[in-house]
């Protein structure tokens, strides 16, 4: 009995003791700011909303953020991304804005930020992608480039745009849809 006790009291200590589940993630924050990563979406990307507390371009970043940490759902961004102080810190936030607050945000959103969000994209890709490089050296030396795909299907919902009924391991009778990605394996690089 007194062993329960004192596992819930050590249990309680370390949830202050200012950690994170995500350190590899934090341990990155200082390489996307030496890049400028981020300060390219605050500078190319004007979403019209007021600021109260955030700027409407720190809460994508709170988007991409929660990505990374793993969430599939604006909403797990309360329970995922808030709550890891440390995180957020590594990034230069004390607080992270409330989902409702960021779904608004996202709302607000029109095709032209949706532009500008894929030109900061393609320059961060065509700036910092090493698969290009390779590519280039590749044709020059002719030698040879490993490229793998993948097609694994993606469980998506039933209404979803191009879903169809497929096989999916150990989930019957549920929709997906077909994606294909291209990917270089020497450098871990996404192509297409």
């Amino acid at each position: 009995m007194a062993n329960r006790r004192t596992r819930k009291s050590n249990r309680r200590k370390r949830k202050n003791t200012g950690q994170t589940a995500h350190a590899s993630l934090a341990g990155f924050a200082p390489l996307i700011e030496s890049k400028g990563i981020f300060n390219l979406i605050h500078q190319q990307v004007e979403i019209e909303q007021k600021q109260l507390i955030y700027r409407p371009t720190d809460k994508l970043i709170f988007v991409v953020l929660g990505l990374l940490v793993g969430c599939e759902h604006i909403d797990e961004i309360n329970h995922r991304l808030r709550p890891d102080k440390m995180l957020l810190s590594a990034f230069g936030y004390d607080s992270c804005a409330d989902q409702s607050v960021i779904q608004d945000t996202l709302d607000d959103c029109v095709a032209e930020n949706v532009v500008q969000l894929k030109e900061v994209l393609r320059s961060l890709y065509a700036e910092h992608n090493q698969s290009q490089v390779l590519v280039t050296e590749a044709i020059e030396q002719s030698l040879t480039i490993t490229i793998d795909m993948d097609l694994t299907g993606r469980p998506v919902s039933e209404n979803a745009q191009g879903a169809k009924k497929g096989y999916f391991s150990k989930k019957r009778g549920i929709y997906g849809r077909q994606l294909a990605r291209v990917l270089m394996p020497d450098t871990q690089e996404i192509i297409a």
